[in-house]
């Protein structure tokens, strides 16, 4: 009874991490890497995921709960748009995003106009770092932590692992 009360404790206590950012950050692909399973697609071609896709993930005995989300973008496509509104309620009820942003184009006005609305706590993480001058790193901000990644290239990625490992005192496999 107490094994099972005790797992009943780790499902109502998911913590909850939102990925968003424009589309073809990155997000499906980091999504991807953490899961360790291709349960999103990725392509090229912007607009993919219109949907929010949620998927659970043990890290370190803990129950911990993925959404990937639509690019953050206007569009006029209905069912992209509603794929967006989706994916800023479920950004309102996370215990942490990661915006992830193309290190080759960097932060624009509507990037920061976004990270100043948010009260939740947010990682950015800047993914590409293959295709610009970039190394693989961590830097704390005065508002933000900051990673230098390249999902492709599985550079920096542990750094964001460690990170993710140390929240809320989980511990997760590096073979995530």
């Amino acid at each position: 009874i107490i094994s099972r009360a005790e797992n009943g404790i780790k499902l109502t206590n998911t913590k909850a991490i939102s990925i968003l950012g424009k589309p073809n950050v990155g997000k499906s692909s980091l999504s991807n890497y953490l899961l360790g399973e291709n349960c999103s697609i990725v392509s090229e071609t912007p607009g993919t995921t219109r949907d929010l896709l949620k998927n659970d993930l043990v890290i370190g005995g803990n129950v911990v709960t993925i959404f990937d989300t639509a690019g953050l973008r206007e569009s006029s496509n209905k069912i992209e748009s509603k794929g967006i509104e989706l994916s800023l309620k479920a950004s309102e009820n996370s215990d942490l995003i990661l915006y992830l942003v193309d290190d080759t184009r960097g932060l624009d006005d509507d990037d920061k106009d976004f990270l100043e609305s948010l009260n939740t706590e947010c990682w950015v993480i800047n993914n590409k770092i293959d295709l610009s001058d970039s190394k693989p790193g961590v830097e704390d901000a005065s508002k933000y932590k900051i990673f230098h990644i390249s999902i492709i290239k599985k550079l920096g990625l542990g750094n964001l692992i460690n990170a993710l490992s140390n929240l809320a005192n989980l511990s997760i496999d590096s073979n995530v």
